[in-house]
């Protein structure tokens, strides 16, 4: 019993060792507007709601301003 669980952990260890130990995830989207007008509207959090989508998932979630 002792064995079984010596080579399960050092099979783990040698798992672990051999996975990548950086990940890097990227997203993009294109926006058909100009640079400035989508900078305003992300910049003044007054103007959040209307792009947020968070807001459409919960519109009953509090809010500190």
């Amino acid at each position: 019993m002792k064995i079984k669980s010596l080579i399960a952990v050092i099979g783990v260890a040698v798992f672990a060792s051999c996975s990548p130990t950086e990940y890097r995830v990227e997203r993009s989207s294109t926006i058909d507007a100009p640079a400035k007008l989508v900078f305003d509207q992300v910049n003044n959090h007054k103007l959040r709601d209307a792009w947020s989508p968070w807001e459409k998932m919960d519109p009953d979630m509090g809010k500190k301003l």
